[in-house]
């Protein structure tokens, strides 16, 4: 068995790459958890919004049940992070995935096709999943 460095005040976050290689995007410190994410919603806007996490954090990737105006809408987590948005944010519902069903590649391509066809994000992944994804 490896010896495993031990990190006293701090944990790496790690990502896939386009490679298929982990590579470190972060660093929190131990005990902290992060407290907000952005999710890509299925709505004509070009953005990702802000929520609050709820004890449960999912991963880069996963779809997300979240509210949206007066509607419950599945998205998917662009971001997992600890930056406070300026207005209160609203909380997460529920992780509808253990496992990201977004890998870190097709992430990529979906951003780099929302940008080159001035297209918003979380109706370009929403093409890029399977119809069953959707949950109404």
């Amino acid at each position: 068995m490896r010896d495993v460095p031990q990190r006293s005040a701090e944990e790496i976050f790690t990502t896939e790459n386009t490679q298929g290689h982990r590579v470190a995007v972060g660093l929190l410190l131990k005990g902290a958890m992060p407290a907000f994410c952005d999710v890509a919603l299925p709505v004509p806007l070009d953005r990702a919004f802000t929520y609050a996490l709820n004890g449960d954090i999912p991963d880069v990737g996963c779809r997300v049940l979240v509210p949206f105006r007066n509607e419950k809408l599945a998205g998917v987590v662009v971001r997992v992070h600890d930056d406070a948005p300026p207005v209160e944010a609203k909380p997460l519902i529920t992780v509808l995935d253990r496992e990201p069903v977004v890998s870190s590649v097709l992430l990529e391509l979906a951003q780099w096709i929302a940008q080159y066809y001035i297209a918003p994000i979380g109706e370009v992944l929403r093409g890029m999943l399977p119809l069953m994804a959707e949950v109404r």
